[in-house]
């Protein structure tokens, strides 16, 4: 039995060489939470900066203690990661399902996911590269509990 092609998307976690597409959900997921994080970084920034240049202690520690939530971003990031991570794991487990084979090629994970000019240079690195780890990651994962093979080409060599 042969393996099936699978190329990661911009909008979808992975499109196999017959056009089917898995985890459609994840480009909005992506979009949503970088217009998230875009949004509670610049008002952090803006919070910080103003902390930094008031001359009252008293003012820039309320304004570092009050004003910043550190913990509800955390748990905002943290409830976003895990949207994302589970979209990630129902396209692979369709993938496995829905075209079984005894190998998958599958392209290097290097594509950008975030190629919009709206997002910070921040936000889209702290998303493309984690969304690329989690995908490699679960991939190879999910492969090796099935024992099926996985062949990494250049994602030059892959369409």
């Amino acid at each position: 039995m042969g393996g099936p092609e699978i190329d990661m998307g911009l909008t979808e976690v992975f499109t196999d060489d017959e056009g089917n597409h898995y985890g459609k959900k994840i480009g909005e997921l992506l979009s949503k939470f970088a217009e998230t994080l875009n949004r509670k970084l610049t008002a952090r920034n803006r919070l910080q900066s103003l902390a930094r240049n008031t001359t009252s202690k008293r003012k820039r520690r309320n304004i570092l203690r009050f004003n910043l939530g550190s913990e509800r971003f955390e748990a905002l990031k943290a409830r976003m990661k895990a949207q994302i991570r589970c979209c990630i794991n129902h396209a692979l487990n369709e993938i496995f399902k829905k075209a079984p084979a005894d190998a998958y090629i599958v392209e290097e994970l290097s594509a950008n996911f975030l190629q919009d000019k709206k997002w910070s240079k921040r936000v889209k690195r702290l998303l493309s590269g984690w969304v690329r780890g989690i995908i490699g990651e679960r991939l190879a994962f999910k492969a090796a509990e099935r024992q099926v093979k996985l062949v990494k080409v250049a994602s030059s060599y892959s369409s």
